[in-house]
């Protein structure tokens, strides 16, 4: 047997390489302070389930500034990463973690004033959307319509979770609306899992498709461009 060594990835270096090459120049000092914000959130935010400071978020922070960076080059580089920030981790936090991240962004940034932008046609297309189904317009709701959206931009896996009641499917419902979607809908604890994903005869060797695979072949061999 050899002996085999392990450390913990250097977040900092990782973010500072990845941000130089999305074409930020003060990329070292961003990328400190971006690690630093992650492992005080990880410390200081109530423990929850759905929340994650690790590599994985860290990257679609650092995906999301990029973007943003190519949409506004010479808008200020620590303007653009806190809305990337913002972006990526206010949709997820709950009760009272969002002021705290926010007064923590603030304690990183203390010179940088900054304002939360959001898409003013989407969250009127939204708006209408919403009273077209019967519901309220209220503006919390909308809000956490465009955050599923910017959410979906940047992640290839969503989940929408709260309390009955809360307006999970009405959000999603009406975001499909708006960006003309196709939705697909199984409830996964009726089926069992060899149903679900699909399985293997062992005796045979084959391979019978679930549900789910099923429903990404046809979004696959579909020609209609819409989302889905």
């Amino acid at each position: 047997f050899r002996p085999i060594a392990m450390m913990v990835p250097d977040y900092a270096l990782i973010a500072e390489v990845f941000l130089y090459g999305q074409g930020f120049v003060d990329a070292r000092n961003l990328a400190e302070k971006m690690t630093q914000l992650y492992k005080l959130s990880s410390e200081m935010l109530s423990p929850q389930s759905h929340y994650d400071f690790g590599m994985r978020a860290l990257k679609s922070v650092l995906s999301m500034a990029g973007r943003v960076k190519r949409l506004m080059p010479d808008a200020p580089e620590s303007e653009i990463l806190i809305q990337a920030m913002n972006n990526s981790n206010i949709p997820k936090l709950i009760g009272n973690d969002k002021n705290l991240f926010q007064s923590l962004i603030t304690d990183l940034f203390p010179q940088v004033e900054y304002e939360t932008k959001l898409d003013e046609k989407l969250m009127e297309d939204v708006s209408k959307t919403l009273i077209e189904m019967g519901k309220s317009a209220i503006e919390i709701l909308v809000i956490k319509t465009l955050q599923l959206h910017e959410t979906m931009i940047i992640r290839h896996g969503v989940m929408l979770v709260g309390p009955t009641g809360g307006g999970k499917s009405t959000s999603m419902k009406s975001l499909a609306k708006v960006i003309d979607a196709d939705v697909m809908t199984l409830n996964p604890k009726s089926i069992e899992l060899s149903k679900m994903y699909g399985s293997f005869n062992e005796s045979t060797g084959e391979w019978a498709d679930g549900i789910v695979s099923k429903m990404f072949r046809e979004c696959l061999a579909s020609e209609d461009k819409r989302q889905k």
